[in-house]
C-alpha cells in the first residue's frame, strides 16, 4: 500500500498513510475493543475500526484469550464490499 501511495501522491502523503496505520494498530494494542463489531458476524472478536481523516477502513481479529490482534484487511471506503463490513 505504502508503494502505491508513493508512486501514485508522493512521499508525504505516503508517510502520513503509514503513519496513521501504525498509530491505529498501537491504540488497538492498549484499546482493542476501540472499533465497533463486524456487521453481519456473531462473533465479537471481529472488528472494524475506522481511521481518521483518511478513507480507510481496518479490519481486524482480537484474540482475547492470548491478547491477540491480527489486522485482516485494510479497506477503502470508496468500494462497495466495505458496506458489508
Amino acid at each position: 500500500m505504502y508503494l502505491y501511495f508513493f508512486e501514485q501522491a508522493g512521499l508525504l502523503l505516503a508517510d502520513e498513510i503509514d503513519a496513521k496505520f501504525m498509530e491505529m494498530t498501537e491504540l488497538l494494542k492498549i484499546t482493542p475493543y476501540a472499533g465497533v463489531k463486524a456487521r453481519n458476524n456473531r462473533d465479537e472478536r471481529y472488528r472494524k475500526l475506522v481511521v481518521p481523516h483518511f478513507p480507510f477502513i481496518m479490519l481486524y481479529h482480537y484474540d482475547e484469550e492470548i491478547e491477540n490482534i491480527k489486522t485482516l484487511r485494510i479497506l477503502h471506503t470508496a468500494r462497495k464490499i466495505t458496506g458489508l463490513f
